[in-house]
This record gives C-alpha cells, sequence and structure tokens, in this order.
C-alpha cells in the first residue's frame, strides 16, 4: 500500500526492472520524507515514453531509468558508445537526447494541459544500480546522470515547472492514466484487464 499523500498512475504496466527499481527507491524516499508528491509512470507523451514523472509542490522532476554497468562515453549530440567486455567501443543510444526529448515533451503535453507554464522540469537519468566508473558523459542544467543513490539529491532540487496536486490529478486524467494504490498493481494492470 502506498502512502497517503502519494498517487500513483500508471500508462501501462512497468516491464523493465531497472524502471521498477528506481520506481521503488522514489517511492521508499517519498515515504521517508513524508512529501506529498504525484508519479507518473511509464506513460506516453508526444510519441515518447517517459518512465517515471515525480510532481511536488517545488519540483517536477522526469526520471528516465536506465540498466547498464559498463562505461559510457559520449556528448550532448550523436551516438554514444559503452565498452563492450572483449575491450571495444560499440554504439548505444544517446540518452542525454533521449531525455532531453522526454523532458520537453513533458513540458509541451503540460502546456496544452495547463495553457501557458513557466520554467522546465529537471531530467535525470539514473542508472542501475549506478554509472560505471570511468563513464564520460555531459551534464548540465537541462540533463543529469547518477546512479540509483543519487535520487535523493534530485528529490532536494527545485525546478521551474511545478504544477498542484490537482493540476496533476487533471493531467493524468486526461491522459487515461490509471491510478493504483499498490506496486504489484503496477506490474500487472494491462495484463489483468485483458
Amino acid at each position: 500500500m502506498l502512502a497517503n499523500r502519494i498517487d500513483l498512475y500508471i500508462g501501462s504496466p512497468i516491464e523493465h526492472e531497472s524502471e521498477r527499481t528506481v520506481l521503488i527507491e522514489l517511492l521508499r524516499l517519498l515515504e521517508m520524507s513524508g512529501t506529498a508528491a504525484t508519479v507518473l509512470a511509464n506513460v506516453y507523451l508526444k510519441g515518447r515514453q517517459l518512465d517515471l514523472v515525480l510532481g511536488t509542490d517545488r519540483l517536477t522532476l522526469m526520471l528516465e531509468a536506465k540498466s547498464c554497468t559498463a562505461p559510457l562515453r559520449g556528448s550532448e549530440n550523436g551516438s554514444w558508445s559503452t565498452l563492450t567486455r572483449s575491450g571495444r567501443w560499440k554504439t548505444t543510444r544517446n540518452a542525454y537526447l533521449q531525455a532531453l526529448d522526454e523532458k520537453n515533451a513533458l513540458r509541451d503535453s503540460l502546456r496544452e494541459h495547463l495553457g501557458e507554464v513557466t520554467g522546465y522540469p529537471n531530467a535525470h537519468v539514473v542508472f542501475v544500480p549506478g554509472l560505471a566508473p570511468r563513464s564520460e558523459l555531459p551534464s548540465d542544467h537541462k540533463v543529469t546522470f547518477g546512479g540509483i543513490e543519487e535520487i535523493a539529491d534530485q528529490l532536494a532540487q527545485h525546478s521551474g515547472l511545478r504544477c498542484t496536486a490537482e493540476q496533476w490529478r487533471t493531467f493524468a486524467d486526461r491522459q487515461r492514466l490509471e491510478r493504483v494504490f499498490d506496486l504489484a498493481s503496477a506490474w500487472v494492470l494491462i495484463s489483468m484487464q485483458t
């Protein structure tokens, strides 16, 4: 059962273990702090799949969960590379651009729902269990990176874009998200309905 001050909405079942791990840690931290929050999980906005969105009275945070234990290198532009066990660099998707696009899709969707909005949500890519040593990734005010242990630091931040609990509820309703009251429901929501 979720804490009374946390509203969890699901777009579709959470299938990836990295996303489940990040959601469990996020909920644990919110419960420990007693923070009232809305969490949207596995939602599609503007053609983009967003793993997690957190809304509080001072923060809108988009979290992208990644399961990767190998070192990564990349920049804001172009493809990234991951170090294989054989010692070669293999091309992989640019998580910076992915998170930036998701953050902007969230802002655009909220603007359509609320009218004019100010500021932007924060965006953080969470590597589970952590960002591998020797990784060389960009980090700026638009997108940050870290491991599961850095989620608490993200929760202490403020974002330019913020919504009330009522605005999040109506946004979730408009997006046809399903409110769930425990984690088990987040894992099996759609399969039980079919």
